[in-house]
């Protein structure tokens, strides 16, 4: 008998463009997340909401590396509307 690929193809979102392979173990674990959050009855974006928040808690210095790309674009859109010198 042929044992299944440790790998498993994503769900492709309508604007998805880029081909990701997920490890089918992963795949399993956020089956096993929304089916628990959808047994409690939690709406779709809270869980989301949660799994994103879960990713970026997961992974150290994320979130703030995220936070220093929000605040280089926001101060980018300040100088490109003439708000904000350019140094």
């Amino acid at each position: 008998m042929k044992s299944p690929s440790p790998l498993a193809r994503a769900p492709e979102a309508p604007e998805a463009a880029v081909d990701v392979t997920v490890p089918a173990e992963a795949m399993h674990l956020l089956a096993q997340a929304a089916a628990a959050f959808a047994r409690l009855g939690v709406p779709h974006d809270v869980f989301m909401a949660a799994a994103g928040n879960a990713s970026v808690d997961a992974r150290p210095g994320m979130r703030e590396l995220l936070a220093d790309a929000r605040l280089t674009q926001q101060l980018d859109g300040l100088r490109q509307r003439g708000l904000m010198p350019r140094a």
